[in-house]
């Protein structure tokens, strides 16, 4: 029997575990440093927006000092997610260039992991996974939209996770039949918690990866008790976009500079790590409009324009401290060019991600804001909502860098391919360490144009099958 230490119990450690353990000759080992609540899984974790701060890592944009809610539970950000679950168009995956992550090779995964409520009879959808996705049925805020929509060109789609959907239609929504948000903690955990083969140990932190010999061992934790190691024969790290490199960094693997700054005993240089990170920049405008709220997930629209593209869509209740009329159009450029970093400290990491610092992004978010503002435009005169008169959006003919807020979508800081800079190769090897697998967004070479839970998972899947050999 094989033993693999998977660390991060999120979105793709918890699928990853689950994967594996359908293997009865793999034990698996998932190490998580938040809590297991158990069965009686608390409201916040099923259904709120805005994560608690106890199950929050405390993650801030060095530049803005947003915070960058990110999981610290069994289940991770899965646990905190707005529900939204899109997979990104087909042609997204395939412009990365990378043979075996095309969306070909990455179907199965994605199909695998769904059950698509309304359509688990197409071949691009699952029928049988642990994620629900529904839709909502339209209502009669949403028709205005639609209308309006349809006049300024763009055409409506029943499915937007159909491979080269766009237009306007339902938000696909991972939600359980009692309205409870279909995280790995609610659908993975009881799975988890009842096969002989996995040991969940909650509440750990790992501090270290152990690696001798040029393999990676095991794993240092820290727990109540106190320090310990866990020893495997396969590890691997589903710690997060930001967890992932901090961990690497402690383990002695990253940057030569960052190494000795800090005193690590250099494992394996790499540069790479900490780097490429990416994330969707949101624009907001808000508006006052009673009329067009609604419960539950928005009406989404998607835009194609050229190699920009983008998601539209009304949010109530987004802006803190904003009247209860207020609904707030989101527009998010879904294909940034701009790139952060992470810079490395004793703690946490300081998070840099650097929204519309290239040129591109702020010609491609000035374009984005002209489509909304004309819809915007439209429905003012249809009566449906009221512009207010000093609304950024009618005085400027650019973007600036601190317009945008993320969409938490952060991905790439230690990417995959196949050139001297990735991180890790297309089985999500860890270049000059043997034994040691990345599964997390960290690995993904751009972001899908879509949220990042699905496609996490999806890469979590297919890590526990590379690792099984199949």
């Amino acid at each position: 029997m094989s033993k693999i230490v998977v660390v991060g119990a999120g979105s793709a450690g918890s699928t990853a575990a689950w994967r594996l353990s359908e293997d009865p000759g793999a034990e698996v080992i998932l190490i998580e440093a938040g809590e297991d609540p158990g069965a009686e899984v608390p409201q916040p974790l099923r259904n709120d927006l805005l994560l608690p701060d106890v199950y929050d890592w405390g993650y801030r944009d060095a530049d803005t000092g947003e915070p960058l809610r990110r999981g610290k539970v069994l289940g991770g950000s899965s646990a905190a997610n707005y529900r939204g679950a899109t997979r990104g168009q087909a042609f997204g995956y395939d412009d990365w260039g990378l043979a075996d992550w095309t969306w070909e090779r990455c179907l199965p995964a994605f199909r695998a992991i769904e059950h698509d409520r309304e359509f688990d009879d197409r071949p691009y959808h699952g029928d049988a996974g642990p994620t629900p996705v529904v839709r909502r049925p339209l209502v009669g805020p949403d028709q205005a939209l639609a209308e309006t929509y349809r006049r300024h060109g763009y055409g409506p789609v029943s499915d937007h996770n159909a491979p080269d959907a766009v237009g306007f239609g339902a938000f696909p929504s991972n939600l359980l039949e009692n309205g409870d948000r279909a995280s790995t903690l609610l659908t993975l955990g009881p799975v988890l918690r009842d096969r002989e083969n996995v040991t969940i140990m909650s509440a750990a932190e790992a501090t270290r990866v152990v690696v001798e010999g040029g393999k990676a061992t095991g794993v240092e934790i820290r727990t109540a008790s106190g320090p310990r190691t866990v020893e495997g024969d396969l590890v691997i790290l589903s710690a997060g976009v930001y967890g992932t490199p901090e961990l690497l960094v402690r383990s002695g693997i990253g940057p030569g500079a960052t190494l000795r700054e800090l005193s690590i005993p250099e494992v394996l240089v790499h540069d790479g790590v900490g780097q490429d990170l990416r994330d969707h920049p949101m624009i907001l405008m808000s508006v006052d409009s009673p009329s067009l709220q609604v419960a539950g997930s928005p009406l989404l629209l998607t835009v194609r324009d050229g190699t920009d593209f983008f998601h539209v869509f009304p949010f109530a209740g987004l802006v803190p401290g904003a009247p209860i009329s207020t609904l707030t159009f989101v527009c998010a450029l879904m294909s940034p060019a701009s790139r952060g970093s992470l810079d490395f400290t004793t703690g946490r990491a300081r998070v840099h991600l650097r929204h519309l610092d290239d040129e591109r992004d702020r010609l491609a978010a000035s374009g984005g804001v002209r489509r909304v503002a004309e819809l915007l435009d439209d429905l003012a005169g249809q009566g449906h909502l009221t512009i207010p008169p000093d609304a950024w959006w009618t005085n400027t003919d650019t973007i600036e860098p601190g317009a945008a807020v993320s969409y938490h979508h952060a991905a790439g800081t230690c990417r995959m391919g196949e050139d001297p800079g990735s991180v890790v190769d297309q089985g999500l090897r860890l270049r000059g360490v043997d034994s040691l697998m990345i599964a997390d967004a960290s690995v993904l070479p751009d972001i899908p144009r879509s949220q990042t839970n699905l496609p996490t998972m999806m890469i979590g899947y297919r890590a526990a099958s590379f690792a099984l050999g199949r």
